[in-house]
């Protein structure tokens, strides 16, 4: 399959061999960071990149939202189980707030340092508001 686009002269080697050795090295990290977090934040963030390149790739803005909302929904259902049914409210009303807030940001600042910092906000919120409750 690569040969054809090879010989087309279709085929940057360089670049190619610099992102699957990138991406070897991430998994192996990944991996090994996957063992000291919380499922339910890897969820939300590989929600959101799927999101954000399930967008662009298939040129179809709704298929990433669709993304997005299933990712959300069964965060939810996680978070439900480990936190109660009261702050997982809370913490989707944050999330759907601060995506509301990114579009008008987004026309400000640019569309990317908006998606930066609206889901960094996003993340702060959600970990304050899903942390255990120490009851001592």
């Amino acid at each position: 399959m690569l040969v054809p686009h090879h010989r087309a002269r279709r085929v940057d080697w360089k670049v190619g061999l610099t992102f699957g050795a990138l991406g070897a090295v991430s998994a192996g990290v990944g991996a090994r960071l996957a063992q000291y977090i919380n499922p339910t934040i890897l969820l939300g963030g590989l929600t959101l990149l799927g999101g954000l390149a399930v967008a662009p790739i298939s040129g179809n803005r709704a298929a990433g939202g669709v993304v997005l909302v299933l990712g959300g929904v069964v965060c939810a259902r996680w978070m439900t189980r480990e936190v109660g049914e009261w702050r997982t409210v809370v913490a989707l009303v944050a999330v759907i707030g601060l995506f509301v807030v990114s579009h008008p940001l987004g026309r400000l600042i640019g569309a990317w340092p908006a998606v930066l910092v609206v889901y960094g906000d996003r993340g702060i919120v959600c970990y304050a508001i899903s942390r255990p409750v120490d009851p001592g």
